[in-house]
């Protein structure tokens, strides 16, 4: 049998779904229960949401490491934050004031 040299073979993509998985309820749940509007939401997590086309597209071809996955992760997680209350309105940073 002989092997075809321009496929990549997969490595195992659980840790990405699991982490796709966790955010899609949050990512749900602060765009219709958002305190700042539905546009203010969309423009601060937007970029992330493109950025996931992007890695999910290109996965076969570039796959990252999962520490760059789970850091995707976690800055999504910020920018859903401050799209939920925008930058200006977080608790936390009123909390500092």
């Amino acid at each position: 049998m002989l092997l075809n040299q321009s496929v990549i073979p997969l490595r195992t993509a659980r840790l990405p779904i699991t982490l796709l998985l966790l955010l899609t309820p949050v990512l749900v749940l602060t765009f219709i229960y958002c305190q700042a509007g539905r546009l203010t939401w969309l423009l601060e997590v937007g970029p992330a949401l493109l950025g996931f086309i992007v890695l999910a597209m290109t996965y076969r071809r570039l796959p990252f490491s999962d520490f760059c996955y789970v850091c995707v992760f976690l800055h999504t997680l910020v920018l859903v934050y401050g799209g939920y209350y925008t930058y200006a309105e977080t608790p936390l940073g009123n909390s500092v004031k």
